[in-house]
């Protein structure tokens, strides 16, 4: 997502982050998860299709976002339908 200005409060402090949309930030910044390779973390095959997790860590300070997130992205397919999920862990609180 987009955030204004680069910046938002935690807090009541500003945390200042790296622009990469003009002056906003957008999608954690110019080296955001959504620009990395996620590793496999599991995988399983089914008769009416499978499930894969992708796995990805930002490090504390990435993008300039106070902690470290590990997040997963969980995709299963079952006949015709496909289901996605999101969860992520953070050290501090932060902006995801």
């Amino acid at each position: 997502s987009r955030i204004r200005g680069a910046q938002f409060d935690l807090d009541d402090q500003p945390v200042l982050l790296e622009p990469n949309d003009g002056p906003h930030h957008l999608h954690g910044g110019p080296d955001g998860v959504s620009h990395r390779v996620w590793d496999l973390a599991a995988s399983s095959a089914n008769d009416d299709g499978g499930r894969v997790v992708l796995a990805v860590r930002s490090p504390e300070g990435d993008g300039g976002h106070p902690g470290a997130v590990d997040a997963t992205a969980t995709y299963e397919l079952h006949g015709h339908h496909l289901r996605i999920t999101y969860e992520a862990t953070v050290t501090a609180p932060t902006a995801l």
